[in-house]
């Protein structure tokens, strides 16, 4: 097959003393908060901080590739209790002028066995020389070996499209022949054999910025209504903006007006606007697509209006309310008068707004936590609120998931990555959906070869080719 070789360079090559052959020669502290102190440690280099500023562990290199190359910097650390730390790659010209910090970063927070760090760096036009940078801005340990240049080739094996590889595609595979959301439906009819007993169909993105990712994703989600029965869409958003726009969605609404109140702006592309023109139409119908979300954070300008929603349904329920509440003392008004309040407003409103309270309280714990620890406790509460989506607020429902593929995925503790897992400790939002709905859960990931991207907070950019042994590439070819 086509294979990406990847040549690395010896340490010694390109870095004074990667390996820490030479004890600390070649690294230089740089102590700002007169707390910090690095020596060597059973050949690996310790670097402590007991108090608050921003110390730096440096290196410069021996020298560098040619302006344009792309390489890898690899490192391997330990951490114990870094609250904040970064790994980092600096560029100078000439005359010694910062060109700024390479286009990759790593984070170095946390408590952690030994783990390989990769940032995946381009020589930027007019450098001469570079700088690694370590950072600890906060105390905790850390211990860093092996670090080393990596430079990428590439050599012919074994043909990677061979025969068996390729029929096991052709008799796979479904290819869409547009990405228009109101073209023919007959190129996914294939589909319809592998939603057989599914409830919930998960549709991820690689990126948030792939719109021809939206695109297929919002034809799939008309195909979904129109011929498989899927009547609720769940956004990566809050729960309670997202239901409340439903209200919004009727005949002739404005589908950017349902957007911004309720899902992440993220989303609020030319991609994705036909899914919202799309619902509002259905909102007429005797099948109107209905509209949720799944997740903690607020999204979008409806959520401002959980607390006033949440008062005037208790004063609606006859409960008296002297003093403007909070968060959790509302969730306690809700559990002590829920008799009330479900003989005021029905069940299904009391539990929808209970459950937001509930969400509400846990963004408050989410934005105390950081790092890894953050993302799995979102994703836990992520999981938990789809799994309460299926199976409580719309049991009869079946459910299609729009999300980050990384947060639909399950089993992400056996990817492994020069024989390391680097996802070994994180539990993401569809490893609970997986747990507790089975083969009624079914994904659908994207991936993307060549052309442009953009992001929110950055323009346009250019795709990097694909490795020749990648996914992407077998099924561009």
């Amino acid at each position: 097959m086509i294979a990406l070789l990847l040549l690395v360079a010896q340490a010694g090559g390109w870095l004074p003393n990667g390996e820490f052959g030479k004890g600390i020669d070649g690294w230089m502290l740089v102590n700002n908060s007169r707390s910090a102190q690095v020596r060597h440690e059973k050949k690996t280099l310790r670097f402590d901080k007991e108090r608050g500023g921003m110390d730096v562990l440096r290196s410069d290199f021996l020298r560098i590739p040619e302006p344009g190359t792309k390489f890898l910097l690899h490192a391997r650390c330990k951490g114990d209790a870094i609250g904040n730390g970064w790994f980092k790659v600096f560029f100078y010209d000439a005359k010694g002028k910062n060109l700024g910090q390479g286009p990759d970063v790593q984070s170095l927070r946390g408590s952690y066995d030994w783990k390989r760090v990769t940032l995946h760096q381009k020589v930027p036009e007019g450098a001469t020389s570079a700088t690694i940078m370590i950072l600890l801005m906060t105390p905790g340990t850390l211990w860093i070996d092996d670090v080393s240049v990596e430079l990428p080739g590439a050599v012919e094996r074994k043909p990677l499209e061979d025969r068996k590889l390729r029929a096991w595609l052709d008799k796979h595979a479904v290819a869409m022949t547009s990405l228009d959301p109101t073209a023919s439906m007959a190129d996914l009819k294939p589909l319809a054999k592998r939603l057989r007993g599914v409830r919930v169909v998960q549709l991820g993105e690689n990126s948030h910025g792939d719109g021809l990712a939206f695109a297929a994703k919002v034809r799939l989600v008309r195909w979904l209504h129109a011929t498989q029965g899927f009547d609720v869409v769940a956004f990566e958003s809050g729960l309670f903006e997202c239901e409340r726009a439903n209200a919004l969605l009727k005949p002739g609404a404005d589908p950017r007006a349902v957007m911004q109140a309720s899902i992440f702006p993220i989303w609020h592309t030319k991609r994705t606007l036909p899914l919202f023109a799309y619902m509002a139409e259905q909102a007429g119908t005797r099948r109107p697509l209905g509209l949720t979300g799944f997740d903690l954070r607020l999204s979008g300008q409806g959520a401002k209006q959980l607390v006033p929603d949440a008062l005037t349904a208790l004063k609606a329920a006859g409960v008296v309310v002297q003093v403007q509440p909070d968060v959790p003392a509302l969730r306690k008004l809700y559990r002590r008068h829920r008799a009330d309040l479900v003989k005021a407003h029905g069940a299904r409103r009391v539990e929808l707004l209970a459950k937001s309270l509930e969400l509400r309280e846990a963004q408050t714990k989410f934005e105390t936590l950081q790092g890894p620890e953050q993302v799995r406790f979102r994703d836990r509460v992520m999981g938990e609120t789809l799994v309460w989506l299926a199976t409580r607020r719309y049991p009869k429902s079946k459910i299609v998931c729009w999300a980050a593929t990384v947060h639909q995925a399950h089993g992400l503790e056996t990817v492994r990555r020069d024989q390391e897992r680097p996802y070994a400790d994180m539990r993401m939002a569809g490893q609970y959906a997986k747990a507790k709905l089975g083969r009624a859960l079914y994904t659908i990931a994207f991936a993307s070869h060549g052309g442009a991207a953009g992001l929110w907070h950055k323009g346009p950019f250019q795709l990097d080719e694909p490795a020749a042994d990648s996914l992407e590439a077998l099924l561009f070819r």
